[in-house]
């Protein structure tokens, strides 16, 4: 099994934080259709929803929060030990874990 696709951890982040597949893809510089592909492509990877579509709204299941969470502290971690400041902050894990 290949290793994780950072785009697709991203687009999850991305999703989670703004609430909507559209949101995220105009954010990111995609079309919708590609973000439900990328998120459809690591629920199927892990086997469970990551997101709950309500209409128009994207919420993060359980896993997903969790999934979430764990990319935002490796992520964190490791930009602290490089040194390297990104888009990817603490305020992002926060508002994931709700």
């Amino acid at each position: 099994m290949r290793g994780l696709n950072f785009d697709q951890l991203r687009t999850l982040l991305e999703v989670v934080e703004q609430g909507s597949f559209s949101a995220a893809a105009r954010r990111l510089n995609l079309t919708q259709p590609a973000i439900s592909l990328q998120i459809r492509e690591l629920e199927r990877r892990f086997g469970v929803r990551l997101i709950e579509r309500l209409g128009k709204q994207a919420h993060a299941t359980v896993p997903g929060r969790e999934l979430v969470s764990t990319f935002c502290a490796s992520a964190i971690t490791s930009m602290r030990r490089c040194g390297v400041f990104a888009r990817v902050g603490p305020a992002a894990c926060m508002s994931a874990r709700r």
